[in-house]
């Protein structure tokens, strides 16, 4: 500030410098000395501010969260302890902000434990002066707070339904919040006296717990009037249909929901939206941050009053106004407040609500709405009358000379509107005809252009010939059309750039390479000279690509024979490019005009290679957009033209590296065709609803590679799908009659993933927003029509090959699974059977059919098939340990825990089986009074739990094991723990932990979660 101010005063010198004559006389002296006066005494005061504000003491406050950022009652808890500590006028606070996730870890003991131990260390050295905690961490604070924090004052908001009854450390406060379940009840029946049933919401998580005790009390209090229904113990699909099915003469209490009985967390304020949206019965809430969601409101808590009870608590503290015995503060925090809007939906007299209730979101009169604009437009009023008053004495004056002018100009402004109108008549139909052109038009060229490539059969010379006009022609005219659009565009100034750094050299390649295919002459050769370390540029890609090829091409245009070569230098700003040929020339008469619509420069060559006249404006109009010039550098007759145009320099990386694609448009397409030829018998589904469109689409496709099936609707499209399990890839269009293609292929996703049927979106549309929700509804792909016919047929292959290899992987890693059965092992039962023949007959056929399950299982596991069952992995696992224990007698024990609501569940194939028999070989009998596998699957709060655990003889290094590295050579041949981990992390996302110690046993474990378990299904069987 102080520098700032500085800046003015040597700025005020300076201008009364410049201005002296003008501060000569005495009076405009006094105003400088005014100035200068105003200016020292504001800095005298600025200076004193600072002053004081350097004199305050610093205290650091550390404000620890329950829950996520994300929950509105954790920011109104902290303004209201700012706005309460920032009043006082001794101590400057400073403060710190910890969020826990109290809603999915309340019955985490490990985290819970993580978290004291991460505060702890946090604050080890740099210790606060106070501990302010929100509602619901008062057992955390119970077991860790005296050793994360000891002798810190600590001030915790109180979760209980009522006060400990045991002391508590002196250095802790505690603030009791006032019950809210009985005075809603009473409310509920007061302001709606036929409620027979109550449904209240709560959730299931520590919410639960806190009011528990208030609901009981509740139910044995109101037992003989109403109803109670506690809504905790449900999944949240099951609250939702509860609430809509709710009675005529019931109710619904809101208190949070946090999470529900399977774990899921949710946003208590969004839910709490649905809940009302969904309910046809009214809706009471117990916080404040639910209101305008739909609630009617109630007695409900405010987290901003209970912040500010906190700040006063830390104030009194000190000021060395609180007792070391006054421990329980208590707070008001609850009023009742309702919304006026629900109040009126549920015909809720206002009368019948409590005589201190706040009523919000209540319409205002008019004039309370507009009373500012009522006084303003008063006074504009006023000021227009004065106004009009002093126009009017004018009036006469100019009424004769306006009334001749009038007269004069009436005939000109009648005939300009007119004018007017018909230019913008022409516009728009130029633009409309534009666009309805485009469509037909693409599909002569794609048609065309099969044609004379023999699509349909063998063309002689004439024919092909003749096509090939039609094609020329065709995209003389296409081109024409865009450059018609691109100039309506220019002109309306609705051209959007997205600038970025661009290297010149790279965008050159690219349209040289495309212009190099379409030269039908082998006279002319295109020449690059730019050089490699060439700054980059600020510019719009798409539309640097347009401005290269317009230039490039019309050197090519008026070229006959020679070269055209592409040169670029900088300077400190600018990066200069220059296309030069050594074609036929300018004239100078044209040369003034080169830049102007629709000109061109009238010679042979131009007559007979056609063009619009627009080329070189809409370059020169872009290159303006993008902070460049472009300008004729010199051009003789028969000597040829130099074109360059300037473009401000970039910082940064280039985001076009196009030249690592570099690939003639000729190769492209013998690669497209040598892919197909790989792939045959692939089925194409077609959809527009268009008929001309899918006849276009069949004929680029439909060949010995590729049957096209087509569909003329989203629902024709999904039905086709249904009934025909063998399509292949899918081209839908985006605008059709009746759901759109973006909705058919969320619909197609729902049973089939993005390997299993590759899905290639067709639009006319690519801006980034187009594109993102196509890949949302689940598009593998996209191409913009108008599109070329090898652009297309080049995306089709990549998709078909995409969807080969994925299945060719699964395949593979599955037959790799099936091939680990260990020849020793086969060896070594047959031996333990075949000695059983001659002592035990009945348990040599036991093993024999244990054998054969066995054989059964890890052969019987398809491979396009990625999970089996957990009771089929299971069934392999005992099939196993039972020969095992046959071989190995009483040295070896298996014992299973196993969940039994989860045998349905599937999962990857052999994860557990290979454990178990790691645990045996070399874990059990390495030692010679053998031990005991034990084989634990349980449902946690997370997910599946899956653990093997042996009381061996451990493992010395785990980690190596972990990373392929072991030295016992454990898996060596087979399904190996490495093995096991890669797959757990490539499917689920989850990691294998192994435990061990020395002669005491290894523990390995891993946890399958829900939400990833879903993701792994059963492939298409194509």
């Amino acid at each position: 500030m102080k520098e700032k101010l500085a800046l003015v005063v040597t700025f005020i010198f300076k201008e009364i410098h410049k201005r002296n004559s003008y501060f000569s006389s005495r009076s405009r002296k006094y105003e400088i000395i005014k100035i200068f006066l105003g200016i020292f005494l504001f800095m005298v005061y600025f200076q004193g501010q600072n002053a004081f504000a350097d004199s305050k003491i610093e205290k650091h406050v550390v404000i620890i969260n329950p829950f996520t950022q994300d929950y509105p009652g954790s920011q109104l808890y902290i303004k209201g302890i700012k706005s309460t500590l920032e009043k006082n006028s001794e101590f400057k606070f400073s403060y710190s902000y910890e969020y826990m996730d109290l809603a999915r870890h309340s019955n985490d003991e490990g985290y819970l434990e993580d978290i004291s131990k991460y505060l702890k260390s946090k604050y080890l050295k740099d210790k606060p002066d106070f501990i302010i905690t929100a509602v619901s961490l008062d057992s955390f604070f119970s077991k860790y707070g005296d050793n994360i924090f000891s002798s810190v004052p600590i001030i915790l908001d109180w979760d209980k339904e009522s006060i400990p009854t045991t002391p508590m450390p002196p250095n802790y406060s505690i603030i009791s919040q006032l019950s809210e379940v009985d005075e809603n009840i009473q409310l509920i029946l007061k302001t709606k006296p036929n409620t027979k049933k109550i449904y209240m919401v709560i959730g299931s998580s520590i919410d639960k717990r806190t009011i528990s005790k208030s609901i009981s009390d509740i139910k044995n209090k109101y037992s003989n009037q109403v109803e109670f229904d506690l809504l905790n113990n449900l999944s949240y699909e099951d609250m939702i249909e509860i609430v809509k099915s709710a009675e005529d003469d019931s109710a619904i209490l809101y208190f949070q929901w946090y999470s529900d009985v399977n774990g899921k967390s949710f946003i208590p304020t969004e839910v709490v939206k649905t809940i009302c949206q969904e309910a046809v019965v009214p809706v009471y809430g117990v916080s404040a941050q639910y209101l305008g969601s739909g609630v009617i409101g109630g007695y409900v808590g405010n987290q901003e009053l209970v912040g500010q009870t906190a700040g006063d608590v830390v104030m009194d503290i000190l000021n060395g106004k609180k007792s070391s015995d006054d421990q329980v503060i208590h707070a008001k925090s609850r009023v009742y407040t309702f919304d006026w809007r629900q109040l009126k939906y549920w015909k809720i007299e206002e009368d019948k609500l409590p005589s201190d209730s706040v009523i919000l979101y209540k319409d205002r009169s008019v004039w309370e709405l507009y009373k500012g604009y009522i006084i303003g437009i008063f006074v504009l009023l006023i000021l227009e009358a004065l106004l009009i008053f002093v126009l009017l004495i004018n009036r006469r004056r100019r009424r004769r000379a306006e009334a001749e002018l009038v007269q004069a100009n009436s005939s000109l402004e009648a005939m300009t509107e007119k004018l007017i109108c018909i230019d913008k008549m022409k516009d728009e139909f130029l633009v409309n005809t534009s666009h309805e052109l485009q469509t037909p038009l693409n599909g002569i060229i794609n048609i065309s252009e099969g044609l004379a490539e023999g699509k349909y059969g063998n063309v002689n010379r004439e024919q092909k010939e003749e096509l090939e006009v039609i094609f020329s022609v065709s995209r003389r005219l296409s081109l024409l059309i865009r450059d018609i659009i691109d100039f309506e565009n220019i002109k309306r100034d609705e051209i959007q750039l997205n600038l970025k750094a661009i290297d010149i050299k790279s965008a050159s390649k690219v349209v040289v390479e495309v212009l190099r295919h379409l030269i039908e002459s082998n006279n002319i050769e295109i020449l690059i000279n730019i050089p490699e370390k060439l700054s980059l540029v600020l510019a719009d890609e798409t539309r640097l690509l347009q401005i290269l090829y317009n230039l490039i091409d019309n050197g090519i245009k008026f070229t006959e024979k020679g070269t055209i070569t592409l040169s670029a230098e900088e300077n400190e700003e600018f990066v200069k490019v220059s296309i030069e040929d050594t074609g036929i020339g300018i004239s100078k008469e044209k040369q003034q005009e080169l830049f102007n619509a629709f000109t061109q420069v009238e010679t042979k060559n131009s007559i007979q290679y056609g063009g619009s006249g627009l080329g070189l404006y809409i370059s020169q109009q872009l290159l303006e957009r993008m902070k460049g010039q472009i300008f004729l550098e010199r051009s003789e007759p028969q000597k040829g033209t130099c074109f360059s145009f300037l473009l401000p320099k970039a910082t940064g990386e280039p985001v076009n590296r196009i030249e690592k694609s570099e690939v003639k448009p000729e190769k492209i397409y013998n690669i497209i065709k040598t892919g197909n030829k790989l792939a045959k018998n692939f089925k194409i589904l077609a959809v527009d609803d268009e008929p001309t469109n899918l006849r276009v689409l069949k004929s680029i496709l439909d060949s010995e590679e590729y049957e096209v099936l087509t569909a003329s609707s989203g629902i024709e499209a999904i039905e086709i799908i249904r009934n025909q399990k063998d399509i292949d890839l899918v081209l839908m269009d985006v605008m059709m009659q009746g759901i759109s293609g973006y909705e058919a292929c969320r619909k197609i996703r729902e049973q089939y993933s993005l390997h299993e049927l590759p899905l290639l979106i067709l639009t006319v549309r690519n801006t980034p927003d187009d594109i993102a929700i196509g890949f949302d509804a689940g598009a593998n792909d996209f191409i913009t029509k108008p599109f070329v016919a090898k652009e297309l047929r080049a995306r089709v292959s990549n998709l078909l090959q995409m969807k080969k290899s994925v299945q060719e992987s699964l395949k593979n890693e599955m037959a790799f699974l099936q091939s680990q059965i260990k020849p020793h092992f086969l060896y070594n039962a047959m031996s333990t059977i075949m000695s059983l023949c001659y002592t035990d007959g009945a348990r040599a056929g036991e093993l024999l059919a244990y054998l054969s399950e066995y054989l059964q299982k890890s052969f019987n596991i398809d491979n396009t098939d990625t999970t089996v069952s957990l009771e089929n992995e299971l069934e392999l696992t005992k099939a196993y340990t039972e020969i095992e224990k046959a071989r190995f007698g009483e040295r070896l024990a298996v014992e299973y825990y196993i969940d039994d609501g989860l045998r349905k569940q599937r999962i990857l194939p052999l994860i557990i089986q290979p454990l178990v028999e790691n645990s045996i070989r070399h874990g059990l009998m390495k030692r010679k009074s053998g031990g005991t596998v034990k084989v634990t699957v349980k449902k946690g709060v997370d997910g599946i739990k899956i653990s093997v655990e042996d009381n061996g003889i451990g493992i010395e290094n785990t980690q190596a094991i972990l990373n392929n590295r072991d030295s016992l050579k454990r898996q060596k041949g087979g399904v190996g723990i490495s093995n096991i981990k890669g797959r757990l992390m490539k499917y689920y996302g989850t990691e294998l932990h192994m435990y061990s110690k020395i002669n005491e046993g290894t523990h390995v474990c891993f946890t399958l979660h829900a939400q990833d378990i879903s993701h792994i299904g059963k492939s298409n069987n194509n």
